[in-house]
C-alpha cells in the first residue's frame, strides 16, 4: 500500500484534506457525543454527582441513572460515589441525611433508577 496525497488511505477515493474519504471515515459512537452518566460507570469506578441524584425510596437509597457524573468535585456535582459490582456506595460524609430526597423522582419514563447504600 503506497499512500498518495489527495486520495483515501483505504478506497484511493478523491479527498481534499486528511487521509480517509467521507465513507471511509469511522463514525463516532454516541456515547462519546455526550456526557457521562452514573449508568455509565463501571465497576470500581468513582465520581461526583449532584445531590438530585440520590433519593430514597420504599426504604431503599438510590441513584438516577441519567445524572451526569463528574471525575472532580464541582460546584453541583458534590456526591461522591464509587460502583461496586452491582450496586453504588454513596459516600455519607458528602452528603447530609437531608438532602436525600424521600420518595420517586419525576423524570422521564425511560430513566433507570440504581439501587445504591450510604457508606
Amino acid at each position: 500500500m503506497t499512500f498518495q496525497s489527495g486520495r483515501c488511505v483505504n478506497c484511493d477515493s478523491p479527498i481534499s484534506t486528511g487521509i480517509l474519504c467521507q465513507s471511509c471515515t469511522p463514525s463516532v459512537p454516541s456515547v462519546a457525543n455526550r456526557e457521562p452518566t452514573i449508568a455509565d460507570m463501571t465497576s470500581g469506578q468513582s465520581g461526583y454527582v449532584a445531590e438530585y441524584a440520590v433519593f430514597k425510596a420504599e426504604g431503599m437509597i438510590m441513584l438516577v441513572g441519567s445524572a451526569k457524573i463528574t471525575t472532580e468535585i464541582s460546584r453541583y456535582q458534590t456526591v461522591r460515589i464509587t460502583k461496586r459490582n452491582d450496586i453504588y456506595e454513596v459516600d455519607s460524609q458528602t452528603i447530609a441525611s437531608w438532602d436525600i430526597y424521600e420518595g420517586w423522582p419525576q423524570a422521564k419514563e425511560d430513566t433507570d433508577y440504581l439501587l445504591a447504600k450510604l457508606v
